[in-house]
């Protein structure tokens, strides 16, 4: 009767259906953008971000932890790339915008100078030009 017993408690723990182990599930970023592309000097533009099953959120440039989802304004100098960082428990993910910025940081300024002496009447003329980001007037 034993053995009877024992290839029943076999027969059963074969039977049973075996499971298996959870997959890690890293972070998703569903969209990471910023609108527009390509701004001049002085302009804003907005980042966007949507992430799934992240426990941080991160963007580079310093912009600092934030929520799963939002936007940002951002105003760059110059051109800048962007990096958002979503990370859990199983690991990371990355995902970068680029902005372009055009125009001049600085004006230039050609100038002339007329005038007789203190308290007589002066005429200053000057010309600016713009400059774009790769120096071009």
């Amino acid at each position: 009767m034993l053995f009877f017993f024992l290839i029943l408690i076999i027969f059963i723990q074969s039977c049973k259906t075996p499971t298996t182990p959870e997959q890690p599930k890293t972070p998703t970023i569903n969209s990471f953008t910023i609108s527009p592309s390509s701004i001049m000097i002085g302009e804003t533009a907005t980042l966007s971000w949507s992430v799934s099953n992240a426990t941080k959120v991160e963007i580079d440039q310093g912009i600092g932890v934030v929520e799963a989802s939002g936007s940002r304004q951002v105003a760059p100098t110059s051109n800048t790339t962007y990096t958002l960082t979503a990370t859990n428990n199983d690991g990371s993910v990355t995902k970068s915008a680029a902005i372009e910025v055009t125009g001049a940081t600085l004006s230039d300024i050609v100038g002339t100078w007329t005038g007789k002496s203190y308290n007589s009447s002066v005429t200053f003329n000057w010309t600016s030009f713009k400059v774009d980001s790769s120096g071009k007037m």
